[in-house]
């Protein structure tokens, strides 16, 4: 499995396809990758939060550009739709609250995964969504 957090706003054009692209080849059964919700409070809380923890002015600059670079949940799920991988993200854009989601998400699991890890997830499970799915979320 593959795991990160705050990575994929750094991937730009088809870098952020072949960073999923190489998952997909691997043998690996999912990912996991938490990034900035592409929020239009996202710039704002960054700016709270790299001021208060940061030191630096370089620091603090890099996380609000962070956050302005953020993808969104379509960008994401059409960037990781690769053969063999089922791309979904939790809690997408319009469907969770924007004053409390600072970063979210998207997961890729083996198409024969993503029944059990509905099942795994319970009432939950309706808070991932594909890209098609995306259409009633209200972006």
């Amino acid at each position: 499995m593959y795991v990160s957090t705050g990575v994929l706003h750094h991937f730009r054009g088809s870098a952020l396809a072949e960073f999923f692209q190489v998952q997909a080849a691997s043998p690996a059964l999912a990912s996991c990758h938490y990034d900035i919700a592409a929020t239009r409070l996202a710039p704002v809380g960054a700016w709270i939060f790299h001021r208060a923890r940061m030191r630096n002015p370089l620091g603090r600059h890099d996380g609000v550009v962070s956050a302005l670079r953020a993808h969104s949940d379509e960008a994401l799920l059409r960037a990781a739709e690769v053969s063999g991988i089922r791309p979904l993200v939790y809690e997408p854009r319009g469907a969770a609250n924007p004053f409390c989601t600072t970063l979210r998400p998207i997961i890729g699991v083996r198409p024969q995964l993503e029944a059990p890890l509905r099942r795994a997830l319970g009432r939950d499970a309706r808070r991932l969504v594909g890209r098609a799915d995306l259409v009633g979320v209200g972006r």
